[in-house]
């Protein structure tokens, strides 16, 4: 479509720019362990699973169901 005016013209100009604007891509996050470690490692203290050497994982001592 050819712009007759200055006023389509104009219109054109607007339109494409609202088009270049939407297809912009945002900014690349960098990746941040340290918050993820944090979040996580409060979660896991809020959960009663904080424990030296991941002993909440491990099965209990004594327990008839462990074969060790």
């Amino acid at each position: 479509m050819l712009a007759n005016d200055d006023k389509a013209r104009e219109q054109a100009a607007k339109r494409r720019a609202e088009c270049i604007h939407k297809a912009a891509r945002p900014p690349a996050r960098q990746d941040n362990f340290g918050e993820m470690r944090e979040t996580i490692s409060r979660a896991h203290a809020g959960m009663g699973l904080h424990q030296p050497n991941g002993k909440a994982f491990r099965k209990y001592p004594g327990s008839k169901n462990c074969s060790q």
